[in-house]
């Protein structure tokens, strides 16, 4: 039974700024980033992997600024 004081969420209010969101055009084959990745073109390529990942609000996933689940979290062992 859902509770009739509770409203869903509007497009607008979906939570985007929340990293863990995955809007539903994001997907692993995706390119975020030209050029490729080789041995003599880290520095551009981390800066431009950096810039990409702040613009879709994943960045907290490589410098680790993620909080950790509690383990009393019921999805914690997924």
């Amino acid at each position: 039974m859902a509770d009739e004081g509770v409203m869903p969420l509007t497009q607008s209010e979906q939570p985007t700024n929340i990293f863990l969101y995955l809007h539903p055009s994001e997907n692993p084959a995706a390119s975020l980033v030209s050029p490729v990745l080789d041995s003599t073109n880290y520095h551009y390529w981390s800066r431009s992997m950096i810039t990409a990942l702040s613009a879709k609000n994943k960045v907290e996933f490589i410098l680790g600024d993620n909080p950790c689940s509690s383990q009393d979290n019921p999805n914690f062992p997924a």
